[in-house]
Protein backbone atom coordinates (compact mmCIF):
# COMPACT_ATOMS: atom_id res chain seq x y z
CA UNK A 1 0.00 0.00 0.00
CA UNK A 2 1.04 3.48 -0.64
CA UNK A 3 1.87 5.85 2.26
CA UNK A 4 -0.72 8.44 2.36
CA UNK A 5 -3.72 4.60 2.26
CA UNK A 6 -2.08 3.42 5.24
CA UNK A 7 -1.53 7.25 6.59
CA UNK A 8 -5.80 7.23 5.87
CA UNK A 9 -6.48 3.85 7.07
CA UNK A 10 -4.25 4.91 10.25
CA UNK A 11 -6.89 8.14 10.67
CA UNK A 12 -9.82 5.94 10.20
CA UNK A 13 -8.61 3.46 12.90
CA UNK A 14 -7.75 6.26 15.71
CA UNK A 15 -11.28 7.54 14.83
CA UNK A 16 -12.37 4.11 15.71
CA UNK A 17 -10.65 3.84 18.69
CA UNK A 18 -11.64 6.86 20.03
CA UNK A 19 -15.16 6.07 19.66
CA UNK A 20 -15.06 3.35 21.71
CA UNK A 21 -14.36 5.51 24.61
CA UNK A 22 -15.83 9.23 23.16
CA UNK A 23 -17.38 9.53 26.66
CA UNK A 24 -14.55 9.68 28.52
CA UNK A 25 -12.29 11.69 25.91
CA UNK A 26 -12.35 15.76 25.91
CA UNK A 27 -12.43 17.50 21.94
CA UNK A 28 -8.57 17.36 22.60
CA UNK A 29 -7.80 13.55 23.39
CA UNK A 30 -10.32 12.63 20.78
CA UNK A 31 -8.46 14.61 18.56
CA UNK A 32 -5.10 13.37 19.41
CA UNK A 33 -6.03 9.63 19.80
CA UNK A 34 -7.28 10.30 15.65
CA UNK A 35 -3.39 11.67 14.66
CA UNK A 36 -1.57 9.27 16.88
CA UNK A 37 -3.18 6.20 15.36
CA UNK A 38 -2.53 8.11 11.54
CA UNK A 39 1.37 8.52 12.56
CA UNK A 40 1.22 5.09 14.03
CA UNK A 41 0.13 3.51 10.49
CA UNK A 42 3.36 4.53 9.26
CA UNK A 43 6.15 3.65 11.55
CA UNK A 44 6.38 -0.16 9.97
CA UNK A 45 7.83 1.30 7.11
CA UNK A 46 10.14 3.37 8.64
CA UNK A 47 12.56 0.86 7.14
CA UNK A 48 12.23 2.19 3.60
CA UNK A 49 14.36 5.07 3.02
CA UNK A 50 11.78 6.37 0.12
CA UNK A 51 8.38 6.08 2.88
CA UNK A 52 6.43 8.44 3.74
CA UNK A 53 8.02 8.58 7.28
CA UNK A 54 11.37 8.57 6.55
CA UNK A 55 10.47 11.48 3.88
CA UNK A 56 8.82 13.74 6.70
CA UNK A 57 11.33 13.32 9.36
CA UNK A 58 14.11 13.65 6.77
CA UNK A 59 12.88 15.87 3.95
CA UNK A 60 16.00 17.72 3.74
CA UNK A 61 18.18 14.83 3.03
CA UNK A 62 19.15 12.42 0.44
CA UNK A 63 17.53 9.20 0.56
CA UNK A 64 20.57 7.42 0.72
CA UNK A 65 21.44 9.05 3.74
CA UNK A 66 18.11 8.66 5.45
CA UNK A 67 18.94 5.17 7.25
CA UNK A 68 22.16 7.14 8.70
CA UNK A 69 20.68 9.59 10.19
CA UNK A 70 17.52 7.30 11.25
CA UNK A 71 20.60 5.42 13.13
CA UNK A 72 21.94 8.21 14.36
CA UNK A 73 18.89 9.95 16.17
CA UNK A 74 18.06 6.13 17.47
CA UNK A 75 21.25 6.24 19.10
CA UNK A 76 21.06 9.68 20.18
CA UNK A 77 17.50 9.21 22.18
CA UNK A 78 19.71 5.87 23.71
CA UNK A 79 22.71 8.13 24.94
CA UNK A 80 20.35 10.74 26.50
CA UNK A 81 18.13 8.60 28.18
CA UNK A 82 21.16 6.93 29.66
CA UNK A 83 22.67 10.15 30.83
CA UNK A 84 19.60 11.56 32.31
CA UNK A 85 17.59 8.42 33.36
CA UNK A 86 14.93 8.75 31.21
CA UNK A 87 12.17 5.85 31.40
CA UNK A 88 12.93 2.59 29.97
CA UNK A 89 10.75 2.95 27.34
CA UNK A 90 12.66 6.08 25.81
CA UNK A 91 15.43 3.52 25.69
CA UNK A 92 13.49 0.83 23.93
CA UNK A 93 12.30 3.57 21.15
CA UNK A 94 15.97 4.70 20.46
CA UNK A 95 16.94 0.89 20.14
CA UNK A 96 14.10 0.55 17.94
CA UNK A 97 15.07 3.25 15.70
CA UNK A 98 19.17 2.34 15.74
CA UNK A 99 18.12 -1.05 15.03
CA UNK A 100 15.58 -0.74 11.97
CA UNK A 101 17.56 1.55 10.24
CA UNK A 102 19.33 -0.74 8.17
CA UNK A 103 16.75 -3.85 8.07
CA UNK A 104 15.07 -4.98 4.55
CA UNK A 105 12.12 -3.39 4.04
CA UNK A 106 8.97 -5.43 5.58
CA UNK A 107 11.04 -7.67 7.54
CA UNK A 108 10.86 -7.42 11.65
CA UNK A 109 8.64 -4.14 11.23
CA UNK A 110 5.71 -6.22 9.59
CA UNK A 111 5.98 -9.19 12.18
CA UNK A 112 4.84 -9.98 15.51
CA UNK A 113 8.02 -9.38 16.75
CA UNK A 114 7.31 -6.05 15.97
CA UNK A 115 4.41 -5.69 16.57
CA UNK A 116 4.72 -7.00 20.56
CA UNK A 117 7.78 -4.63 20.70
CA UNK A 118 5.65 -2.05 20.11
CA UNK A 119 3.10 -3.27 22.39
CA UNK A 120 5.69 -3.24 25.36
CA UNK A 121 6.73 -0.09 24.66
CA UNK A 122 3.73 1.27 24.67
CA UNK A 123 3.00 -0.56 27.64
CA UNK A 124 5.93 0.78 29.88
CA UNK A 125 5.09 4.50 28.64
CA UNK A 126 1.41 3.69 29.73
CA UNK A 127 -0.01 6.60 27.64
CA UNK A 128 -3.57 7.28 27.07
CA UNK A 129 -2.25 6.87 23.47
CA UNK A 130 -1.77 3.33 23.89
CA UNK A 131 -4.34 1.55 22.48
CA UNK A 132 -4.36 4.32 18.78
CA UNK A 133 -0.55 3.50 18.66
CA UNK A 134 -0.97 -0.35 18.24
CA UNK A 135 -4.22 0.40 16.52
CA UNK A 136 -2.16 2.41 14.10
CA UNK A 137 0.19 -0.12 13.93
CA UNK A 138 -1.76 -2.70 13.11
CA UNK A 139 -3.60 -1.44 10.82
CA UNK A 140 -0.73 -0.78 8.35
CA UNK A 141 0.26 -4.53 8.61
CA UNK A 142 -3.66 -5.73 7.80
CA UNK A 143 -3.57 -3.33 5.24
CA UNK A 144 0.11 -4.88 3.27
CA UNK A 145 -1.34 -8.45 4.02
CA UNK A 146 -3.81 -7.51 1.37
CA UNK A 147 -1.06 -6.88 -0.98
CA UNK A 148 0.30 -9.21 -3.50
CA UNK A 149 4.20 -9.27 -1.16
CA UNK A 150 2.21 -10.40 2.17
CA UNK A 151 3.97 -9.91 5.12
CA UNK A 152 6.36 -11.90 7.18
CA UNK A 153 4.30 -12.15 9.94
CA UNK A 154 6.71 -15.08 11.77
CA UNK A 155 9.97 -13.44 10.76
CA UNK A 156 12.39 -14.18 10.95
CA UNK A 157 10.66 -16.78 8.80
CA UNK A 158 10.65 -16.04 5.32
CA UNK A 159 7.25 -17.31 5.02
CA UNK A 160 4.86 -14.25 3.94
CA UNK A 161 1.24 -14.20 5.18
CA UNK A 162 -1.50 -12.52 3.34
CA UNK A 163 -4.85 -13.10 1.00
CA UNK A 164 -3.16 -13.69 -2.30
CA UNK A 165 -4.23 -17.47 -1.56
CA UNK A 166 -7.87 -16.12 -1.23
CA UNK A 167 -7.54 -14.07 -4.40
CA UNK A 168 -6.83 -10.84 -2.84
CA UNK A 169 -3.69 -9.46 -4.69
CA UNK A 170 -4.11 -5.74 -4.33
CA UNK A 171 -1.02 -4.08 -5.77
CA UNK A 172 0.45 -0.20 -4.26
CA UNK A 173 -0.47 2.09 -6.60
CA UNK A 174 -3.12 0.80 -8.12
CA UNK A 175 -6.99 2.00 -8.45
CA UNK A 176 -7.68 -0.06 -5.59
CA UNK A 177 -5.41 1.07 -3.35
CA UNK A 178 -6.23 4.73 -4.20
CA UNK A 179 -9.66 3.62 -3.55
CA UNK A 180 -9.08 2.15 -0.46
CA UNK A 181 -7.26 5.62 1.35
CA UNK A 182 -10.21 7.90 -0.04
CA UNK A 183 -13.13 5.70 1.72
CA UNK A 184 -11.15 5.22 4.75
CA UNK A 185 -10.47 9.04 5.05
CA UNK A 186 -14.11 9.81 4.14
CA UNK A 187 -15.55 7.45 6.66
CA UNK A 188 -12.60 8.79 9.51
CA UNK A 189 -14.33 12.06 8.52
CA UNK A 190 -18.05 11.21 9.49
CA UNK A 191 -17.13 9.48 12.21
CA UNK A 192 -15.22 11.69 13.56
CA UNK A 193 -18.52 14.25 13.15
CA UNK A 194 -20.91 11.80 14.49
CA UNK A 195 -18.50 11.53 17.91
CA UNK A 196 -17.89 14.89 17.84
CA UNK A 197 -22.32 15.45 17.94
CA UNK A 198 -22.14 12.81 20.56
CA UNK A 199 -19.86 15.02 22.51
CA UNK A 200 -21.74 18.26 21.85
CA UNK A 201 -25.10 16.56 22.82
CA UNK A 202 -23.99 15.12 26.15
CA UNK A 203 -22.34 18.21 27.37
CA UNK A 204 -25.70 20.24 26.44
CA UNK A 205 -27.47 17.39 28.77
CA UNK A 206 -24.70 18.05 31.79
CA UNK A 207 -25.52 21.34 31.81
Amino acid sequence: MQGKTHFRVGIATGVAVAGFSWEQLDFWNMTGTVIVAGIASMIPDIDEDGSLINKALFSKLNRKHRSLALCAVGVLIVILAAFYQLPTWVTLIGVFAACVAYVPHRSVTHSLLGITYVAFVCYLASTSFSYAILAGYVSHLIMDAFTVQGIPLFWPSKQKIGLKQMGVKIKSGSIVDVVIGRVAIGLALVGYAYILYLQVGQNMAVN
